[in-house]
């Protein structure tokens, strides 16, 4: 099984900018080959200067072309909100300054969310906030100026997205860098709406180096996120993979599409292998001179197990309808009488001799002449206590031992039995 996301950052878009729209045009090109991409994903600064007006432009001439191209439903397209996308002609000083006070010095006890819900109403953000609303999304599940939920199903696997607003406390100069926020109860809040997805990403527009609390959201992102994308940025390698100690969390940065003298022109397209635990990274970068996107393939990210952060019964199902099946592969080559010849190709099945398994009562077992054989599966949803007993040798032992059967019953073993 394999997940495919486009990653795209920092369009900075404006009404009739051909460059950008020759660029979507060229994306579209070098996507023409890629079959089934399931995610796209922008993180921040779609435009250029914010507008009612601007963020229906972009909808209309970039976003909605480009998933037409593609064949993919809008609700499977996750945003964050960057610096640009932020009105501060509207932002009112007094609630600005009175919100860093009561949120970042902690004087208040209140949520943040109950703080910008209630009181306050910070209108540097509505049209952002509106726009998302205006997407009509069956993913969305909530939608506010401090974060964007969403939950899609993708080939079973279901997969949360968590924005975080970055922008909340950015005055929009260098002097943001470490001195933005996010507010932990904030994430917590909003991991726990996507906490029983089995893949779980959290989309913000600046890295997590210009937070003045990095240390503290770090450790919350490693604990529950498996993806984190952002922009900002805007750099010429397109690409940023942290394997932070080894918490299988794997932190990835766009290129801009923003185009100026000075910066390269890209996106990503990752492609990660469920089963294989494995990420490839595709990195696709603008050739002027020849105007297409060349393609660099990364060296193959391996052992990142998404599965680590699923839920116990998410986790139990893969081990079942994955990797014991791969396991079984795996032994069948190394089986002594498949070495010993070409010729014979035994599987691990057809050598391992179940138990044989029948159900009886005390009350019934001398009167009853015939009893059906029973599965494991039988016994694992069996709701009443259980009495194993059996002759010596005949896999009493190996039957405890048996994971999903170890994990999921309690049994009563008679050893007098044998």
């Amino acid at each position: 099984m394999t997940i495919k996301i486009l990653h795209f950052s920092d369009l900075h878009f404006t009404s009739n900018d051909n460059k950008l729209l020759n660029l979507k045009d060229k994306i579209i090109d070098t996507l023409e080959a890629e079959k089934n991409i399931d995610l796209v994903v922008f993180s921040g600064d779609l435009l250029l200067r914010p507008s009612i007006s601007e963020f229906e432009n972009v909808k209309k001439d970039f976003i909605y072309p480009l998933l037409e191209k593609i064949d993919l439903s809008i609700d499977n397209c996750l945003f964050t909100i960057g610096n640009h996308d932020v009105d501060l002609t509207k932002r009112d000083d007094v609630t600005f300054e009175g919100l860093k006070t009561q949120i970042i010095e902690k004087k208040n006890k209140k949520t943040l969310l109950q703080i910008t819900s209630g009181e306050r109403n910070l209108k540097e953000f509505e049209d952002y906030v509106n726009f998302i609303t205006n997407l009509e999304q069956k993913s969305l599940i909530e939608n506010n100026t401090l974060y964007t939920i969403n939950e899609i199903l993708i080939q079973d696997i279901k997969v949360g997205h968590v924005s975080i607003n970055t922008s909340l406390f950015m005055e929009g100069s260098q002097k943001d860098y470490g001195n933005l926020y996010i507010d932990e109860n904030t994430l917590i809040e909003a991991f726990n709406t996507i906490k029983d997805c089995t893949v779980k990403i959290l989309n913000i527009h600046h890295p997590l180096d210009w937070l003045q609390n990095k240390k503290e959201i770090e450790k919350l992102v490693l604990d529950k996120f498996n993806f984190v994308f952002f922009g900002h940025e805007h750099q010429h390698d397109g690409y940023h993979i942290t394997d932070l100690y080894n918490r299988d969390i794997i932190s990835l940065n766009a290129t801009s599409l923003y185009h100026s003298k000075n910066e390269k022109n890209g996106f990503s397209l990752y492609k990660y292998f469920v089963d294989e635990c494995e990420l490839v990274i595709e990195k696709k970068e603008f050739n002027k001179h020849h105007n297409y996107f060349e393609t660099t393939e990364l060296p193959i990210i391996q052992n990142i197990n998404l599965m680590k952060k699923a839920p116990k019964a998410i986790r139990n199902k893969h081990i079942c309808s994955v990797i014991l099946p791969n396991l079984k592969k795996h032994l069948n080559k190394y089986l002594a009488i498949n070495l010993t010849s070409e010729n014979n190709n035994k599987d691990i099945e057809s050598i391992y001799v179940h138990p044989k398994i029948i159900e009886q009562t005390e009350d019934n077992k001398k009167n009853e002449p015939e009893i059906d054989g029973l599965s494991l599966d039988d016994i694992i949803e069996y709701k009443k206590n259980i009495l194993i007993s059996g002759k010596k040798e005949s896999g009493k032992t190996t039957l405890l031992n048996m994971r999903p059967f170890k994990k999921q019953v309690q049994l009563k073993f008679n050893k007098k039995r044998g």
